[in-house]
């Protein structure tokens, strides 16, 4: 470049004519400088990246409402799945706008009372109907239920629904069948109560069948005031607890909690749990079935056998817990002789621990008895008469301390290094082989007491 581009950009002036100042004076010039440019985005850019952005949570917001919409509207709109069988008499619900396919009288309440005329063959009910449906905030359907008497009552039973909340409770009929349906139409914990007449002889009834899961199931005292030929209690997740009951089948049944009862009267007596307990006094004449898994069974029995009859049977089983049984023999005989009966008893890591105080002269016993890595002990009782074989670490058999005069021999011998016992106790050559017993476990003693 030429001259100017060697000149600064602050020019030295001269200094005035007349002046002996030295002082240089200098002026200032202003160079422009080159902004940038800025880049504008189109408006047709930013149209559509709104677009894209906006319209994926317009179309998730539009479901969102119109899924809750639904649900409030069903909600509100209410259709009872009734079967096409049953006879309705009316149903109860907090939610208005019912319907059904059945002709139903609808009422609108947060509580509900039902009448119910009784005859010897009513068969009483009470059960979930209909679809289960899924809520998206959580609905579900739970309670109680409490089973009682009543001196006010007279061949007519009440059922009571309080806190219905959600749900819908109808009652309905199906021949000899009448109770309570109960529609989960939303959220409820309930409170049902079942009121039965209290007279001075058993009223008989040909059942009653309660099946609800998530419903706790509490009896009251039955055993004098009413004689069922059957009976069912069935739930989840629930406790069944008796105070007591008779009826000629009887099924208690749950999951995940503990059936007690103080007495039930039953030929044919089944109980099932898991991860829970099974505890009480039982009497049957039949068949009396306990399961449970991962906890106790501790229970007192009685078994009665009659003439002519299978032999009374007892099962217990459990698992990773002990079994502590009580069991009475009894026979239902002129001379309270003889009878048939039938004891298997089978836990694993968890003591085993069986006594037959009582058993009729020459009855029959088959017994059977099974653990692992826990003590093991049978007592049986004096009349017993039969083979026994024990199995264990360290298997013993010995008479009952502070016996009378025990007129049975016992013959028995030690086999392999003293982990097995077997033998005889015996009265008469006859005797000697009318019972059997086995008791077994692994890793500790085994003893039996004759």
């Amino acid at each position: 470049m030429g001259n100017e581009s060697a000149q600064p950009l602050l020019v030295s002036i001269s200094p005035r004519a007349g002046t002996g100042s030295s002082y240089q004076h200098y002026q200032t010039v202003f160079v422009p400088v080159a902004q940038p440019e800025r880049h504008r985005r189109s408006p047709l850019r930013c149209f559509v990246v709104a677009l894209l952005i906006g319209l994926p949570l317009w179309v998730v917001l539009r479901s969102t409402v119109h899924h809750m919409y639904t649900h409030i509207h069903r909600a509100r709109q209410v259709h009872l799945d009734i079967p096409a069988d049953m006879a309705v008499d009316r149903c109860v619900s907090q939610s208005a706008g019912m319907s059904s396919d059945v002709p139903t009288k609808f009422e609108r309440a947060g509580d509900a009372m039902f009448e119910i005329p009784l005859q010897r063959d009513t068969v009483l009910f009470m059960s979930r109907q209909g679809k289960q449906p899924s809520f998206p905030w959580g609905g579900s359907l739970s309670g109680v239920v409490n089973i009682t008497t009543s001196p006010r009552l007279n061949d007519t039973a009440e059922i009571v629904v309080s806190s219905i909340g959600g749900a819908s409770v109808c009652l309905m009929q199906r021949g000899d069948e009448v109770g309570l349906g109960i529609f989960n139409t939303g959220s409820a914990s309930m409170k049902i109560r079942l009121v039965l007449p209290e007279a001075t002889t058993p009223l008989q009834l040909k059942g009653l069948h309660a099946d609800l899961p998530n419903f706790s199931f509490d009896v009251g005292a039955l055993l004098e005031a009413v004689d069922f030929k059957s009976v069912s209690l069935i739930t989840s997740n629930s406790r069944v607890r008796v105070k007591s009951l008779s009826a000629g089948t009887t099924v208690l049944r749950t999951s995940n909690n503990a059936i007690t009862a103080n007495s039930v009267v039953s030929p044919d007596l089944t109980l099932t749990t898991s991860n829970a307990g099974i505890s009480g006094t039982f009497n049957s004449s039949g068949t009396l079935s306990m399961t449970t898994s991962n906890a106790p069974i501790n229970v007192t029995v009685g078994l009665e056998n009659g003439p002519g009859t299978p032999p009374s049977a007892l099962t217990m089983r459990t698992s990773n817990n002990q079994i502590a049984a009580t069991v009475t023999l009894a026979a239902h005989t002129a001379r309270a002789r003889g009878g048939r009966f039938s004891v298997d008893a089978s836990t694993s890591n968890g003591a085993l621990a069986l006594a037959l105080p009582a058993a009729p002269p020459a009855a029959a016993l088959t017994l059977e008895s099974r653990t692992s890595n826990a003590r093991a002990e049978v007592r049986l009782p004096r009349a017993y008469e039969g083979a026994f074989t024990v199995r264990g670490r360290a298997a013993a058999v010995r008479r009952a301390d502070a016996e009378p005069e025990d007129p049975r021999q016992l013959e028995y011998r030690e086999e392999d290094r003293g982990r097995a016992v077997r033998g005889f106790v015996y009265a008469t050559e006859q005797g000697k082989l009318r019972g059997r017993v086995g008791l077994t476990t692994s890793n500790a003693p085994a003893v039996l007491v004759v």
